[in-house]
């Protein structure tokens, strides 16, 4: 008899378009909270090797994602913070494919195939985040580093902002107060 696994509770806003321009206040964590990417030490944070490359792969991220924007982070010891700011004109990597299109037709226009792409493509607060988790993974050849989900909020005010500004600038100060510290 194969046992019933619980319902995945969604931790999505219902009926919110995660894709379109906004700011998001993300926590990442990895897997059972192992302590891998560094220690705090005198209330500042220490990377490990695996925390330098999870660094310097989040101030990456504009790089390959145009439109969007990393403007605060802190890497700990288990888990990342960051303020994710996703623009309207997001950018949109083309696939070519052989037996459905190429990029562009002859007269120039995106095919059906591609303009169709495209919409199934937008760089969505999840994509971005895959797409950093996966390439932190990679590059320490890690499988399953990271927890499967992450937390989001969306950053409604100035107000929220600057209190998610400050909480990322003082989480190493109150590591030990920290609901990740275990």
């Amino acid at each position: 008899m194969q046992k019933e696994l619980p319902a995945r509770k969604n931790i999505r806003l219902r009926g919110y378009d995660y894709s379109k321009a906004g700011i998001y206040f993300i926590t990442i964590c990895i897997s059972q909270r192992v302590y891998i990417l560094g220690d705090v030490e005198n209330d500042l944070m220490v990377l490990s090797k695996v925390g330098m490359i999870a660094e310097r792969n989040l101030i990456a991220i504009p790089e390959h994602i145009h439109g969007v924007k990393i403007d605060k982070f802190i890497v700990m010891p288990n888990h990342v913070h960051l303020i994710l700011e996703i623009n309207e004109n997001v950018g949109t990597r083309y696939i070519a494919s052989e037996t459905l299109g190429n990029d562009i037709s002859k007269d120039n226009e995106r095919t059906p195939y591609m303009a169709s792409l495209q919409v199934r493509s937008k760089k969505t607060v999840s994509k971005t985040i895959q797409q950093y988790k996966s390439s932190v993974s990679r590059d320490i050849e890690i499988v399953g580093l990271w927890q499967p989900k992450f937390h989001d909020h969306i950053i409604r005010n100035d107000d929220e902002y600057n209190k998610i500004w400050q909480y990322i600038d003082e989480n190493p100060a109150k590591w030990t107060e920290d609901k990740y510290f275990v």
